[in-house]
């Protein structure tokens, strides 16, 4: 499958996102693993620069899909070299079964393989930037609760569920009467309390924009 002509080229940025470092690790995680679990499977798959994988997101949420060529990212890292940027691309979703494909070839999403690097790298985030959220909006669990931007208290929801939910994310909504919303997804305790969020819900498509509107509210 190639990029459709609607994919929109984006440049993230060390010294502009906070969540740089973080992407950087989940990204190359994955693409190792995916080509590692490639070779096990027998295919063999070079990584060119013209070697992308798609991410595809939540169709009722972003409705994207990312796009990425991890070629130059893992020449770096094999270097010894930190990128200062990473260029990914996102594009409309074109609607099948959420799923990692590299260069036309479906490769089933390894979810506990995903869910779990995608926890460690939003936790590594939120841990990294909540200082300044308290000092913006408040410390205390009322003041996440009436003062904290939307997007921070879904955020905090999802925080909580991928330190105590386990391996995939599982709502930890102890008070019933908890509800928190971001583009367009809820989460109510008195009916999601356990449910699974990273995979479901929150690919990592909706991850990633999730930090970036983060990122913007800071």
């Amino acid at each position: 499958m190639q990029p459709d002509d609607d994919a929109i080229p984006t440049t993230y940025r060390r010294c502009r996102h906070r969540f740089f470092d973080d992407l950087v690790t989940l990204l190359a995680s994955l693409a190792c693993a995916d080509r590692a679990l490639a070779l096990i499977d027998g295919a063999e798959r070079p990584i060119t620069p013209q070697y992308t994988l798609i991410f595809q997101g939540n169709g009722a949420v972003t409705r994207e899909e990312l796009l990425f060529r991890p070629h130059s990212l893992l020449r770096s890292l094999a270097g010894n070299v930190w990128p200062g940027s990473l260029d990914v691309e996102f594009q409309t979703l074109s609607g099948m079964s959420p799923s990692v494909q590299a260069l036309g070839r479906p490769v089933v999403a390894r979810r506990p393989l995903h869910t779990s690097v995608m926890r460690v790298a939003f936790l590594s985030y939120y841990e990294a930037t909540k200082e300044l959220a308290e000092a913006k909006w408040g410390a205390s669990k009322a003041d996440k609760m009436r003062h904290w931007p939307g997007v921070w208290q879904f955020a905090w929801v999802v925080r909580n569920s991928c330190a105590h939910g386990g391996r995939d994310a599982l709502l930890t909504l102890s008070d019933p009467s908890t509800v928190v919303s971001w583009r367009g997804l809820k989460y109510r305790g008195e009916v999601d309390d356990g449910r699974p969020i990273l995979g479901h819900g929150v690919t990592l498509v909706e991850l990633l924009r999730l930090m970036e509107d983060m990122d913007a509210a800071l």
